[in-house]
């Protein structure tokens, strides 16, 4: 992974400024590394080094997983699925419209809507055996109002199936609601740390397991995320990426820019983008005189609908690109009578329009005076998105401690959670 800072506004004695407060928060995140009983918010730094979870996820999904299984349900909204969503895309989901016959797949069962669940209905009665299908709960709580009735809806399509409660897994902390329901059904079980935040929680079995089961390699994530806890023990901050990014993005939001706006140039990181944008959110959105709205951008979509505003609007916004310098197919184009309108494509390749793309914009932001970091990613592989997706927790813990913010609470969405619930009576 390369990061790349040289086009913001950050100078080394910006970074010296900072560094008393950088040290504190790694200590106390080199703390949750080694924090096997996950008593710290910090533990989940922790996750992808934690061999036995992964030992007990790699073999429920041997005992649950055949080579009939078409399909892994994944009911879960926010934190409890995003993560695995954002990784499920990248590597496979994307393209799944054009790739009828490979299975198995992940639907995730998020909101409650009455069109989109008559489809799943219709899609689960055409399912012939119980090992055609995987159904993953996934609440940390326990109680998020719109899993507990997806869950509801779906068990019940699913009681058809004699032996169905042997193709129900439960994810959730220890002792909660939906724990104690699995362990009276016979449901297999999962535990979140009560300590890791859903939206933390990526390496925790809520993402590891259904990755798992559709045969990614989860051990090839987790040691990407391991890679990246080395820069925050490292003796000089100029090698703490997270922390450089995080010291940028705080001075930017002190200063002029109130928008993060996270640019990824692979629509296949869509997902991940609003993984970040949940994490940005729901981690830092606490304090009224300083914060940052996070958005997403996808290249090269979004330059032909909003890139007036970013290079031509008001300068209010720093942006992150994503990028990846290897790509494994290469589609060469033809010279025609098409190819010849925009110029001489003789033996370029779809990767070398995109790459153009990218530093054409890269380009017009340094002539705008637009301030951008870069992350490059070396391919989209599980190691790259695993480091990928530690590096951006790490960099928003150090965001919120610069921020005097608690990282890992989210009080203000209970709000609207407690109106949801006296309008329907519970």
């Amino acid at each position: 992974m390369k990061f790349l800072y040289n086009n913001i506004s950050l100078k080394e004695k910006d970074i010296q400024d900072y560094i008393e407060s950088i040290k504190i928060l790694s200590q106390k995140m080199e703390k949750g590394i080694v924090s096997e009983s996950y008593i710290d918010p910090n533990g989940f730094l922790h996750l992808p080094e934690d061999k036995d979870a992964l030992k007990e996820i790699k073999e429920l999904k041997e005992r649950l997983v055949s080579s009939n299984l078409k399909y892994v349900l994944v009911v879960g909204i926010g934190g409890s699925s995003m993560g695995a969503m954002g990784i499920y895309e990248a590597l496979f989901g994307y393209g799944d419209i054009y790739e009828l016959n490979r299975f198995p797949k992940i639907i995730f069962v998020e909101t409650c809507d009455s069109e989109i669940f008559s489809k799943l209905e219709t899609l689960i009665a055409s399912i012939s055996h119980p090992s055609e299908i995987l159904v993953s709960i996934v609440t940390k709580s326990g109680k998020t109002t719109e899993t507990i009735i997806n869950t509801n809806l779906i068990i019940g399509l699913l009681k058809r199936f004699k032996d169905f409660s042997d193709r129900i897994v439960c994810i959730t902390n220890r002792n909660s609601e939906v724990w104690n329901i699995a362990k009276k059904n016979k449901f297999s079980l999962l535990e979140i740390p009560e300590m890791v935040g859903g939206r933390y929680s990526i390496f925790s079995p809520a993402g590891l397991f259904p990755l798992a089961c559709i045969g990614v390699d989860i051990s090839a994530l987790c040691e990407g995320a391991i890679s990246i806890h080395k820069m925050i023990s490292s003796d000089t901050i100029l090698e703490n990426y997270p922390a450089i990014s995080a010291i940028a993005l705080y001075l930017s939001m002190k200063g002029d820019k109130k928008i993060h706006n996270t640019f990824i140039f692979h629509p296949e990181f869509e997902n991940i983008g609003k993984w970040y944008k949940q994490l940005m959110a729901e981690s830092t959105g606490k304090n009224e005189n300083i914060g940052m709205v996070p958005t997403v951008s996808i290249g090269s979509q979004d330059l032909h609908s909003i890139a007036q505003l970013y290079l031509g609007g008001p300068d209010d916004i720093v942006t992150t690109f994503i990028y990846t310098e290897k790509r494994n197919i290469l589609h060469k184009i033809s010279p025609d009578d098409f190819s010849k309108i925009i110029g001489d494509f003789e033996s370029k390749s779809l990767v070398d329009v995109m790459s153009a793309i990218y530093e054409g914009t890269k380009n017009g932001y340094k002539k705008a005076n637009r301030q951008f970091m870069e992350i490059i990613l070396p391919d989209i592989s599980e190691h790259s998105l695993g480091a990928f997706l530690e590096f951006k927790m790490i960099e928003i813990v150090y965001l919120a401690g610069l921020m005097k913010v608690d990282a890992f609470n989210q009080p203000d969405v209970e709000k609207y959670k407690e109106e949801v619930r006296k309008i329907m009576n519970y």
